[in-house]
């Protein structure tokens, strides 16, 4: 592991599009997820506060946790939504799905700041049981300590 490996990965999942779906609708589905993406990466900087916190502080086993928005997914879909997958010891990662709703582009800058923050702290806090379960090499109090002061 190198000592800049960053300790948390974001992946926004576009919402699906129906085959028969209308121009107008595809064109809908990727404005969210482009709306989405540049609130994250610009508008409030949040990715890059996330990118700041290192793999190296919190231990030797849990290295990644990927942090799976999934935008205004359909119905279908949310069968597919994991809140938490397993850890995966090949890739010293686990996984964690957060749904945003279309709502979610209605509310104000300040209001979707708070919840993507406390959307990510409830679902990193959610891994404490895997992480003794597992017995991983974590501290994960530190980690839990260093991204809230992070993302305050």
């Amino acid at each position: 592991m190198q000592e800049t490996e960053r300790i948390f990965q974001l992946v926004i999942h576009l919402p699906s599009v129906s085959l028969t779906a209308f121009a107008p609708q595809e064109s809908g589905a990727m404005s969210a997820g482009g709306a989405f993406r540049d609130f994250l990466f610009h508008k409030t900087r949040i990715a890059d506060v996330l990118k700041e916190v290192r793999a190296s502080a919190y231990g030797a086993d849990l290295r990644r946790i990927v942090l799976n928005f999934h935008i205004t997914p359909l119905a279908e879909d949310l069968q597919d939504v994991r809140p938490m997958s397993d850890f995966r010891k090949r890739d010293h990662a686990v996984e964690v799905g957060i749904v945003v709703e279309r709502e979610f582009f209605a509310w104000s800058l300040e209001e979707r700041r708070a919840w993507v923050i406390d959307r990510i702290l409830e679902r990193v806090e959610a891994l404490r049981s895997l992480v003794a379960r597992r017995k991983l090499d974590t501290r994960f109090d530190a980690l839990i300590g260093d991204l809230r002061a992070a993302l305050a």
